[in-house]
């Protein structure tokens, strides 16, 4: 079920989603589309809301995945205690034609609170050179509390240009 659409057409830091995600479904699923990084060379992040009503912040996400490019290069990426969940395979390029083309993320029982919190990103980007890249990312947050909301942002700098859709899975 659609909950929400997000879009974004000029310079921003962050989108937030911070409603429809309670109890009314077990997961969820987000669908982000046509992101574009105004800085090069930077990977796309999040962050959850919690019951404190404030992005966390804190070293309490870990993450890893691993793609292909079109030229059958590897890409791998991991970390076990960050500040936020990376859900690109590669680092977004500014070049002409280059997006991070389409996300599909699931929000595992965000209402939860006797185990950590896992989302699983699916993306497909164009990236530097011109190459095709497609991966799977996995990021646990290691809480248990509710979750609220999600923050989209890049590493550094704005986004100016994207959908962020939100839908509850029966």
């Amino acid at each position: 079920t659609l909950l929400s659409t997000s879009t974004i057409s000029s310079a921003v830091a962050q989108v937030d989603i911070t409603s429809y995600i309670d109890s009314t479904y077990k997961n969820y699923m987000f669908v982000l589309t046509d992101v574009h990084a105004v800085t090069d060379d930077v990977r796309f992040q999040m962050q959850y809301y919690s019951s404190s009503g404030s992005p966390d912040t804190g070293s309490v996400y870990m993450f890893g995945g691993s793609g292909h490019r079109s030229d059958n290069s590897s890409l791998n990426m991991n970390s076990t205690g960050t500040t936020q969940g990376e859900i690109s395979i590669a680092s977004c390029s500014v070049d002409a034609g280059h997006r991070h083309n389409q996300f599909v993320l699931y929000l595992f029982n965000p209402s939860g609170t006797d185990s950590y919190k896992q989302m699983t990103s699916i993306a497909q980007q164009t990236v530097g050179d011109n190459k095709a890249a497609v991966g799977t990312c996995g990021i646990t947050y290691k809480r248990t509390v509710a979750v609220t909301g999600v923050r989209f942002k890049m590493a550094s700098g704005n986004m100016d240009r994207g959908t962020f859709k939100l839908y509850g899975i029966s």
